[in-house]
């Protein structure tokens, strides 16, 4: 059974991961975990053990957790199931009608630029791009969509947050305001086009600073 101390630790295990303040191939350890997270090494121990599970972890005998690498046929696997879904996505949120509000969240999330070299505002864009991905599978008014792209979204955060890392953060797609139109002119087959070509130009970009 999940504590609430185990979920408060594994949120935040979680959270250091995907937002690249632990590195991939970062060595940990349980003692040091349990100093972060103001805990002792139980609740670490069975957070890790979920982190594992979703392969943000793996354990090595004598020698400790280590942060997971992103491999090459793993970026693969995401942006194919990227292009699939989204793309979906994309043109049955333009089939339907939606309330001006909604389409006043996703056009404010579009819009969100950032400044090159500026790593406040590129954290923003992070959490703009995910609120438009995410936004656009509401949209659909599918269930199974949505939970799909939320959690899909975790790899592609870490992704972004990963290039902050790496030192190339001028990253910035146009396609958010292009998918964007498409959708409110309840225009299926472009809003699909355009999603699909936003995915692999993100896609090309990621595979470029790797």
């Amino acid at each position: 059974m999940k504590t609430p101390l185990t979920e408060r630790v594994y949120k935040a295990l979680r959270r250091d991961i995907i937002t690249a303040y632990f590195k991939p191939g970062e060595g940990l350890t349980e003692q040091m975990l349990a100093k972060r997270y103001s805990t002792s090494r139980t609740p670490v121990r069975q957070a890790a053990a979920r982190a594992m599970q979703e392969n943000l972890l793996r354990f090595l005998p004598n020698k400790g957790y280590f942060v997971n690498q992103i491999s090459i046929d793993q970026l693969s696997e995401l942006f194919q199931f990227r292009a699939i879904i989204e793309s979906a996505c994309a043109e049955l949120a333009a089939r339907r009608e939606h309330a001006p509000e909604m389409l006043d969240r996703l056009h404010r999330a579009a819009a969100v630029r950032h400044e090159r070299g500026n790593r406040k505002s590129y954290l923003r864009f992070i959490e703009a791009d995910r609120e438009f991905h995410v936004g656009v599978a509401q949209l659909t008014r599918n269930s199974f969509m949505v939970k799909a792209v939320e959690e899909m979204r975790d790899s592609v955060d870490r992704l972004l947050h990963l290039s902050l890392y790496i030192g190339d953060y001028g990253i910035y797609l146009d396609g958010h305001q292009e998918i964007f139109r498409a959708i409110r002119a309840r225009n299926p087959e472009l809003a699909r086009k355009r999603m699909l070509e936003h995915v692999l130009e993100a896609k090309a970009m990621v595979l470029e600073l790797i």
